[in-house]
């Protein structure tokens, strides 16, 4: 039977399967009731109606407990202040249900306080209790608001089918836990979680997780991501927790502050085939782990340990770890590990027996060691970094680079081999030349030399002192022909001869570099026969010289480029001849 029971005017008292087809409110005191009948003691039969509880309670009375509140295919349903406790299911909102608001209740069941299964629904300021341990809210709408709620024992639980939900401003009890089981586009914020974390599972992607304080002494984990993408754990506080990564790919862990000492081990852990992912910008006090993750970037990270050990532990391939700075710790990198990029990191062990960069990875695999700057990098890819105890490491020995200079002094393995890229070049010829301690590098020291390729200029070097790239080097090229006054300032008509010359010599002695000295010169024509041709060198004029006639008359671009083997630089200049 269906009731509706008013006391007076002002309230009613809630019987079992009480339809409510407009605002009404219920008045104080506990009412025992048993659901029999249709599903729900209160059973929302309209759109656009307020249950208001002047401190209600409903509880069963020893028979059947299946549910306190039914809303089922209505809208804009309001229910406040009421307490509904026992029941196996505190307030139920079906899928046809959409902009319902829940507020300011106290609902302690056994089973499942609140089954939000409508769109924009708006759960705020209620005290939600699991008695059960199975879940304390879940969510199975898109864009619900749960936001300062009060969460006790049970999780909640953000399903596959739901999207965009806002979790903001809750406190999270111990033995609860925020689910997100491949839910995506939902923002987590604010909330506080006493001895309680958050997992992302089962292909959860593009949530945002920003901002809530994490204290979970439980167990390690208080980020759980596995199997899910593309997410973003940002600015939360840590408290003897860390965040945890497996199979989870392209996800952002940025802006943390990680204090995980206690039960955890580490500040971030990068599990098996955990790919792509961003460790940027956090404060941590325990290391972080690269465990079969590869392909992974750890940048910007402060890591301080009390006492010495890893900071940063690579057990994975081609990985970069950039620009992090690690205090009483090192880097280390785990057997048969390799291709992984270490570049501008900043270690301070204060254990002068350490190393700074730990390298067990083995003589048959490669892992890169680069210091840069705005105008030049130095990339040492060795089989050990071991001794790699100078490069960005804290000790103020790093190396000086500046505009088209590098100078730098190591030991062991950095100081041999390593390839200088100089960036930005593109105002200097395109034909120049490194000098080593202010002399021509010769091609022992110097080799594989790169001509400029989109503003850069490489060299890989066999050892280290100072190295700067010169224009034009040590070598000096002038070109002139028979129409320049220097030529004679002959008149040339088409079909007659012109006599090209150019004078190739030392910048410091001004001798001719010859063809003895291993130099050679070329020169190419803007119109047919366009070349280029080789010049001949003639020793009593001391000067490159090539003859040629041109068909028409006009003015003709030409250019020289002249080499001069190990002990001079590589130059060219370029002119126009008048054809008459």
């Amino acid at each position: 039977m269906f009731s509706v029971g008013f006391v007076n005017a002002q309230c009613a008292n809630p019987t079992n399967d009480y339809i409510v087809n407009s605002d009404v409110t219920f008045c104080s005191g506990t009412f025992a009731l048993d659901d029999d009948g249709t599903p729900g003691i209160i059973i929302i039969n309209a759109d656009d109606v307020v249950v208001t509880c002047l401190g209600t309670a409903i509880e069963p009375a020893g028979g059947t407990q299946t549910l306190g509140i039914n809303i089922t295919n209505h809208d804009n349903v309001v229910i406040h202040n009421c307490t509904i406790q026992d029941y196996d299911t505190g307030i139920s909102i079906d899928k046809n249900s959409e902009y319902v608001n829940l507020t300011y209740n106290n609902i302690s069941v056994d089973s499942l306080p609140i089954a939000a299964n409508g769109n924009f629904s708006y759960i705020a300021h209620n005290n939600i209790t699991d008695n059960g341990w199975s879940a304390a809210l879940t969510i199975e709408g898109n864009n619900v608001t749960v936001f300062a709620n009060n969460i006790s024992l049970g999780p909640l639980t953000l399903s596959s089918v739901s999207s965009g939900n806002n979790i903001t401003g809750n406190t999270f009890n111990p033995a609860t836990y925020l689910d997100v089981v491949g839910s995506t586009d939902n923002l987590i914020s604010n909330n506080i979680f006493k001895n309680a974390a958050i997992q992302l599972g089962s292909s959860a992607s593009s949530n945002t997780v920003i901002g809530n304080s994490l204290n979970y002494t439980d167990a390690t984990e208080c980020v759980y991501l596995s199997s899910a993408d593309n997410n973003d754990i940002l600015n939360n506080d840590f408290l003897n927790c860390e965040a945890f990564l497996t199979s989870a790919d392209d996800n952002k862990v940025m802006h943390n502050t990680m204090n995980s000492s206690g039960v955890a081990s580490y500040s971030v852990y990068l599990g098996s085939s955990t790919t792509n992912n961003t460790i940027y910008n956090n404060t941590a006090n325990e290391y972080i782990r690269l465990a079969n993750a590869d392909n992974n970037n750890i940048s910007a990270n402060t890591i301080t340990l009390a006492s010495f050990d890893e900071g940063i532990y690579i057990d994975s391939d081609n990985n970069v770890v950039d620009g992090n700075t690690l205090i009483n710790a090192d880097l280390y990198i785990h057997t048969g590990e390799k291709h992984n990029v270490l570049r501008n990191n900043i270690v301070n062990t204060t254990n002068p027996t350490s190393k700074k960069i730990h390298d067990n990875s083995g003589t048959s695999v490669n892992n890169t060691v680069i210091y840069s700057n705005e105008f030049a990098e130095i990339n040492w890819t060795l089989l050990d970094l071991t001794d790699a105890t100078a490069v960005g490491l804290g000790l103020g020995i790093n190396p000086t680079i500046s505009y088209n200079f590098v100078e730098g002094s190591f030991t062991g393995e950095l100081s041999t081999n390593a390839t200088i890229t100089f960036y930005n070049v593109n105002g200097l010829d395109p034909l120049v030349s490194v000098y080593r301690n202010d002399a021509l590098c010769s091609d022992v020291i110097c080799s594989a030399v790169t001509t400029i390729v989109q503003g850069n200029y490489s060299v890989n070097i066999t050892g280290f002192s100072n190295y700067t790239l010169v224009n034009g080097s040590n070598s000096s090229l002038v070109i002139w022909d028979s129409n320049d006054p220097e030529g004679g300032g002959m008149d040339i008509g088409p079909s007659q001869k012109i006599t090209f010359f150019a004078n190739y010599s030392n910048t410091t002695t001004g001798k001719p570099i010859n063809n003895t000295m291993g130099g050679s010169c070329n020169i190419s024509y803007g119109v047919a026969p366009s070349g280029p041709f080789v010049m001949a060198y003639n020793s009593s004029s001391e000067l490159w010289e090539y003859q040629i006639t041109f068909a028409a008359a006009g003015t003709h671009y030409w250019n020289v480029s002249c080499v001069g083997g190990a002990l001079y630089g590589a130059i060219a200049r370029e002119d126009t001849v008048s054809v008459c």
